[in-house]
Protein backbone atom coordinates (compact mmCIF):
# COMPACT_ATOMS: atom_id res chain seq x y z
CA UNK A 1 0.00 0.00 0.00
CA UNK A 2 1.60 3.03 -0.97
CA UNK A 3 1.91 6.15 1.50
CA UNK A 4 0.76 9.55 0.91
CA UNK A 5 1.70 13.12 2.18
CA UNK A 6 -0.35 15.60 2.31
CA UNK A 7 0.95 19.43 2.70
CA UNK A 8 -1.30 20.65 5.78
CA UNK A 9 0.60 23.98 5.59
CA UNK A 10 1.49 25.96 8.59
CA UNK A 11 -0.71 25.31 11.78
CA UNK A 12 1.16 27.68 14.77
CA UNK A 13 -1.20 29.97 15.83
CA UNK A 14 -0.50 33.43 16.63
CA UNK A 15 1.18 33.72 20.82
CA UNK A 16 -1.62 34.06 23.20
CA UNK A 17 -1.81 36.98 25.80
CA UNK A 18 0.58 36.76 29.06
CA UNK A 19 -1.04 34.68 31.80
CA UNK A 20 -1.19 35.57 35.98
CA UNK A 21 2.21 34.30 37.53
CA UNK A 22 2.12 31.24 39.47
CA UNK A 23 2.36 31.98 43.77
CA UNK A 24 5.61 32.72 45.31
CA UNK A 25 7.13 31.73 48.60
CA UNK A 26 8.13 35.47 50.84
CA UNK A 27 10.33 35.01 53.62
CA UNK A 28 10.88 37.53 56.39
CA UNK A 29 9.42 38.46 60.32
CA UNK A 30 6.63 40.74 59.45
CA UNK A 31 3.16 38.34 59.65
CA UNK A 32 3.05 36.90 62.85
CA UNK A 33 0.47 35.04 64.86
CA UNK A 34 -2.05 31.96 63.94
CA UNK A 35 -5.28 33.96 63.17
CA UNK A 36 -7.03 32.08 60.59
CA UNK A 37 -9.26 35.19 60.18
CA UNK A 38 -7.63 37.12 57.34
CA UNK A 39 -5.59 40.22 58.31
CA UNK A 40 -3.74 43.00 56.15
CA UNK A 41 0.51 43.13 57.59
CA UNK A 42 1.06 46.51 56.46
CA UNK A 43 4.89 45.62 57.55
CA UNK A 44 4.92 42.47 55.63
CA UNK A 45 7.61 43.84 52.97
CA UNK A 46 5.32 42.02 50.27
CA UNK A 47 4.50 45.11 47.59
CA UNK A 48 2.38 42.99 45.15
CA UNK A 49 0.95 40.00 46.71
CA UNK A 50 -1.64 37.52 44.77
CA UNK A 51 -3.91 35.15 45.89
CA UNK A 52 -2.28 31.92 47.11
CA UNK A 53 1.15 33.27 47.31
CA UNK A 54 2.82 32.17 50.83
CA UNK A 55 5.17 33.64 53.18
CA UNK A 56 7.27 32.37 55.61
CA UNK A 57 8.22 33.87 59.09
CA UNK A 58 12.24 33.26 59.32
CA UNK A 59 12.53 34.79 62.89
CA UNK A 60 13.71 33.02 65.85
CA UNK A 61 10.28 33.57 68.35
CA UNK A 62 7.74 32.11 68.88
CA UNK A 63 6.47 32.75 65.04
CA UNK A 64 9.67 30.77 63.57
CA UNK A 65 8.35 28.41 60.80
CA UNK A 66 5.20 29.19 60.31
CA UNK A 67 3.32 30.05 56.84
CA UNK A 68 1.01 32.01 55.97
CA UNK A 69 -1.45 32.53 52.81
CA UNK A 70 -2.63 35.14 51.16
CA UNK A 71 -6.48 35.25 50.37
CA UNK A 72 -6.75 39.08 49.32
CA UNK A 73 -4.71 40.52 46.23
CA UNK A 74 -2.63 43.78 46.53
CA UNK A 75 -0.31 45.85 48.27
CA UNK A 76 1.42 45.07 51.98
CA UNK A 77 -1.64 48.09 53.07
CA UNK A 78 -4.31 45.63 51.26
CA UNK A 79 -3.29 42.65 51.25
CA UNK A 80 -4.68 40.10 53.59
CA UNK A 81 -3.18 36.67 54.96
CA UNK A 82 -4.34 33.54 57.69
CA UNK A 83 -2.39 30.93 59.44
CA UNK A 84 -1.65 28.24 57.25
CA UNK A 85 0.25 25.85 59.42
CA UNK A 86 4.19 25.54 59.59
CA UNK A 87 7.13 23.76 58.49
CA UNK A 88 8.67 23.15 62.23
CA UNK A 89 7.85 19.61 63.24
CA UNK A 90 7.85 18.39 66.76
CA UNK A 91 10.79 18.98 69.38
CA UNK A 92 13.03 15.63 68.95
CA UNK A 93 14.45 14.27 72.26
CA UNK A 94 17.61 16.10 73.72
CA UNK A 95 21.00 13.97 72.27
CA UNK A 96 23.25 12.82 74.30
CA UNK A 97 25.92 14.93 76.06
CA UNK A 98 29.22 15.26 74.02
CA UNK A 99 32.21 15.14 75.30
CA UNK A 100 33.75 18.01 77.52
CA UNK A 101 35.46 20.50 75.84
CA UNK A 102 38.98 22.04 76.27
CA UNK A 103 39.10 24.93 78.64
CA UNK A 104 39.38 27.98 77.03
CA UNK A 105 41.81 30.73 77.39
CA UNK A 106 41.40 33.23 80.33
CA UNK A 107 39.75 36.02 79.82
CA UNK A 108 40.49 39.49 80.93
CA UNK A 109 39.42 40.63 84.09
CA UNK A 110 36.73 41.98 85.14
CA UNK A 111 35.15 44.69 87.29
CA UNK A 112 35.03 45.16 90.50
CA UNK A 113 32.37 44.45 92.38
CA UNK A 114 29.93 45.68 95.12
CA UNK A 115 31.84 46.16 98.59
CA UNK A 116 30.52 42.96 100.98
CA UNK A 117 28.35 43.57 103.58
CA UNK A 118 30.71 44.07 107.11
CA UNK A 119 31.94 40.86 108.85
CA UNK A 120 31.81 40.65 112.15
CA UNK A 121 33.52 42.42 114.67
CA UNK A 122 36.79 40.09 115.37
CA UNK A 123 38.30 40.19 119.53
CA UNK A 124 40.06 42.90 120.43
CA UNK A 125 43.97 42.43 119.84
CA UNK A 126 46.66 43.43 122.38
CA UNK A 127 47.53 46.67 123.50
CA UNK A 128 50.24 48.20 121.63
CA UNK A 129 53.45 49.71 122.62
CA UNK A 130 52.75 53.60 123.66
CA UNK A 131 53.95 55.71 120.91
CA UNK A 132 56.33 59.05 121.19
CA UNK A 133 55.24 62.08 122.16
CA UNK A 134 54.68 64.19 118.81
CA UNK A 135 55.77 67.81 118.48
CA UNK A 136 54.01 70.66 120.10
CA UNK A 137 51.05 71.83 117.60
CA UNK A 138 50.57 75.53 116.61
CA UNK A 139 48.50 77.82 118.97
CA UNK A 140 45.40 78.21 117.19
CA UNK A 141 43.40 80.38 120.10
CA UNK A 142 43.66 83.11 117.71
CA UNK A 143 41.69 81.27 115.08
CA UNK A 144 38.95 80.22 116.84
CA UNK A 145 36.09 82.71 116.89
CA UNK A 146 34.01 83.06 120.16
CA UNK A 147 31.20 85.07 121.54
CA UNK A 148 31.87 87.86 123.88
CA UNK A 149 28.92 87.43 125.87
CA UNK A 150 30.35 89.71 129.55
CA UNK A 151 31.75 92.35 126.96
CA UNK A 152 35.26 91.63 128.08
CA UNK A 153 37.04 92.67 125.42
CA UNK A 154 34.42 95.21 123.31
CA UNK A 155 30.27 95.24 123.56
CA UNK A 156 28.43 92.06 125.25
CA UNK A 157 27.29 89.91 122.58
CA UNK A 158 30.29 91.00 120.14
CA UNK A 159 32.29 88.46 118.18
CA UNK A 160 35.94 88.00 119.24
CA UNK A 161 38.51 85.22 119.65
CA UNK A 162 39.26 82.28 121.83
CA UNK A 163 42.88 84.08 122.69
CA UNK A 164 41.33 87.88 123.17
CA UNK A 165 39.01 86.59 126.01
CA UNK A 166 42.01 84.70 127.66
CA UNK A 167 43.98 87.70 127.81
CA UNK A 168 41.33 89.58 129.14
CA UNK A 169 39.72 87.36 131.53
CA UNK A 170 44.06 87.11 132.79
CA UNK A 171 44.35 90.77 132.88
CA UNK A 172 41.12 90.85 135.08
CA UNK A 173 42.82 88.06 137.90
CA UNK A 174 45.80 89.74 137.51
CA UNK A 175 44.99 93.47 138.43
CA UNK A 176 41.19 94.02 139.20
CA UNK A 177 40.03 91.02 141.06
CA UNK A 178 39.99 91.22 144.66
CA UNK A 179 43.02 89.45 146.25
CA UNK A 180 43.30 87.76 149.43
CA UNK A 181 45.40 89.97 150.50
CA UNK A 182 43.95 93.57 150.13
CA UNK A 183 40.73 91.70 152.61
CA UNK A 184 42.14 92.84 155.83
CA UNK A 185 40.81 92.41 159.44
CA UNK A 186 41.05 96.19 160.12
CA UNK A 187 38.58 99.61 158.62
CA UNK A 188 41.65 101.51 156.93
CA UNK A 189 41.45 104.47 154.96
CA UNK A 190 42.57 102.74 151.69
CA UNK A 191 40.89 102.82 148.40
CA UNK A 192 43.05 99.69 147.68
CA UNK A 193 41.85 97.41 150.69
CA UNK A 194 38.35 95.85 151.68
CA UNK A 195 37.23 95.13 155.25
CA UNK A 196 36.52 91.45 155.85
CA UNK A 197 33.76 90.18 157.58
CA UNK A 198 35.25 89.72 160.99
CA UNK A 199 35.97 93.39 160.81
CA UNK A 200 32.50 94.04 159.83
CA UNK A 201 31.14 91.96 162.50
CA UNK A 202 33.80 94.53 164.99
CA UNK A 203 32.04 96.88 164.08
CA UNK A 204 28.41 95.76 164.73
CA UNK A 205 29.57 95.16 168.41
CA UNK A 206 30.91 98.57 168.57
CA UNK A 207 27.74 99.99 167.11
CA UNK A 208 25.58 97.81 169.80
CA UNK A 209 27.96 98.91 172.55
CA UNK A 210 27.36 102.79 171.64
CA UNK A 211 23.87 101.75 171.44
CA UNK A 212 23.77 100.47 174.73
CA UNK A 213 25.18 103.33 176.22
CA UNK A 214 22.96 105.59 174.49
CA UNK A 215 20.55 103.58 175.86
CA UNK A 216 21.83 104.38 179.72
CA UNK A 217 21.83 108.27 178.36
CA UNK A 218 18.51 108.40 177.03
CA UNK A 219 14.60 107.87 178.15
CA UNK A 220 14.13 104.45 176.90
CA UNK A 221 10.66 105.06 177.35
CA UNK A 222 10.70 107.25 174.58
CA UNK A 223 13.26 105.37 172.31
CA UNK A 224 11.63 102.59 169.62
CA UNK A 225 14.73 100.06 168.99
CA UNK A 226 13.91 97.69 166.46
CA UNK A 227 16.30 95.66 163.81
CA UNK A 228 14.86 94.94 160.49
CA UNK A 229 16.43 92.21 157.95
CA UNK A 230 16.61 93.76 154.50
CA UNK A 231 17.82 90.89 152.48
CA UNK A 232 14.02 89.84 152.11
CA UNK A 233 13.93 93.69 150.64
CA UNK A 234 16.39 93.22 147.83
CA UNK A 235 16.14 93.72 144.53
CA UNK A 236 16.25 90.17 143.27
CA UNK A 237 16.76 90.93 139.45
CA UNK A 238 20.32 92.28 140.26
CA UNK A 239 21.04 91.16 143.53
CA UNK A 240 22.36 87.63 144.49
CA UNK A 241 23.50 86.26 147.92
CA UNK A 242 23.51 88.70 150.83
CA UNK A 243 25.08 88.71 154.21
CA UNK A 244 24.71 91.10 157.44
CA UNK A 245 22.23 93.13 155.82
CA UNK A 246 19.99 94.87 158.52
CA UNK A 247 18.40 98.13 159.31
CA UNK A 248 18.55 99.02 162.73
CA UNK A 249 16.25 101.30 164.09
CA UNK A 250 16.78 103.96 167.49
CA UNK A 251 13.55 106.41 167.54
CA UNK A 252 13.73 108.57 163.99
CA UNK A 253 17.43 107.73 163.44
CA UNK A 254 17.87 104.16 161.02
CA UNK A 255 21.60 102.44 160.82
CA UNK A 256 21.71 100.24 157.76
CA UNK A 257 24.36 97.89 157.44
CA UNK A 258 25.40 96.06 154.03
CA UNK A 259 27.56 93.29 155.21
CA UNK A 260 27.70 92.09 151.65
CA UNK A 261 25.45 91.96 148.46
CA UNK A 262 26.58 90.46 145.39
CA UNK A 263 25.33 92.34 142.57
CA UNK A 264 24.55 90.90 139.44
CA UNK A 265 23.58 91.53 135.71
CA UNK A 266 22.84 95.12 136.92
CA UNK A 267 22.81 97.85 133.72
CA UNK A 268 25.77 100.54 133.92
CA UNK A 269 25.17 102.87 135.75
CA UNK A 270 22.32 103.89 138.53
CA UNK A 271 20.72 101.11 140.23
CA UNK A 272 17.84 100.37 143.26
CA UNK A 273 19.50 97.82 145.16
CA UNK A 274 17.18 97.47 148.22
CA UNK A 275 13.35 98.94 148.93
CA UNK A 276 12.59 98.96 152.44
CA UNK A 277 8.78 99.26 153.24
CA UNK A 278 7.52 102.02 155.80
CA UNK A 279 11.27 103.47 156.52
CA UNK A 280 10.69 106.58 154.50
CA UNK A 281 14.03 108.83 155.08
CA UNK A 282 13.22 112.40 156.33
CA UNK A 283 15.39 113.83 153.47
CA UNK A 284 17.22 112.60 150.83
CA UNK A 285 20.32 111.15 152.15
CA UNK A 286 23.63 110.51 150.75
CA UNK A 287 25.05 106.83 150.98
CA UNK A 288 28.43 105.80 149.97
CA UNK A 289 29.54 101.91 149.97
CA UNK A 290 32.69 100.25 148.85
CA UNK A 291 33.35 97.45 145.84
CA UNK A 292 34.56 94.35 145.79
CA UNK A 293 36.93 95.89 143.05
CA UNK A 294 38.33 98.39 145.45
CA UNK A 295 36.82 101.77 144.23
CA UNK A 296 33.94 103.64 146.01
CA UNK A 297 30.71 104.11 145.04
CA UNK A 298 27.91 106.73 146.29
CA UNK A 299 23.87 106.12 146.02
CA UNK A 300 21.10 108.02 148.21
CA UNK A 301 18.76 106.49 150.18
CA UNK A 302 15.16 108.43 149.62
CA UNK A 303 11.01 107.47 149.17
CA UNK A 304 8.36 108.83 150.33
CA UNK A 305 6.79 106.24 151.87
CA UNK A 306 9.60 103.05 151.79
CA UNK A 307 13.39 103.40 151.90
CA UNK A 308 14.70 103.07 148.30
CA UNK A 309 18.81 102.42 148.19
CA UNK A 310 20.11 103.63 145.40
CA UNK A 311 23.96 102.97 144.38
CA UNK A 312 25.28 104.98 140.89
CA UNK A 313 28.08 104.63 138.75
CA UNK A 314 28.05 100.84 139.07
CA UNK A 315 29.60 99.18 136.33
CA UNK A 316 28.62 95.90 134.75
CA UNK A 317 29.48 92.54 135.87
CA UNK A 318 29.68 90.78 139.09
CA UNK A 319 30.56 93.09 141.94
CA UNK A 320 30.65 92.64 145.94
CA UNK A 321 29.33 95.93 147.99
CA UNK A 322 29.89 96.81 151.45
CA UNK A 323 29.36 99.97 154.06
CA UNK A 324 27.21 101.40 156.66
CA UNK A 325 25.18 104.54 156.52
CA UNK A 326 22.65 106.81 158.85
CA UNK A 327 19.63 107.79 158.07
CA UNK A 328 17.02 110.14 159.67
CA UNK A 329 13.53 108.98 159.37
CA UNK A 330 10.01 110.92 159.05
Amino acid sequence: MAVVELDLGNVKGPQGEAGQRGSLWYNGTGITGTSTTATVFSGSGVTAALMNDYYQNTGTGADRGRVYRCTVAGAATVAKWVYAGTNLGPQGEQGIQGETGATGATGPKGDTGATGATGAKGDKGDKGDKGETGPAGPNAANLISATDVQGLVGAAGGSSTVQLLINAIADKVANKLLLKTDVVSQIVNDAAKAASMAALYSVNQKVDTVNINLGDKVDKSTLTVSQVDISQYKNAGIVGTTSLCYLQKYGKIAVVTIGTALLKYQAAGSNIVFTIPGYAPLLKTAIMVRGSNGNTYAGFAFGDNDMAIQIDNLPTGDLYIYGQFTVILK
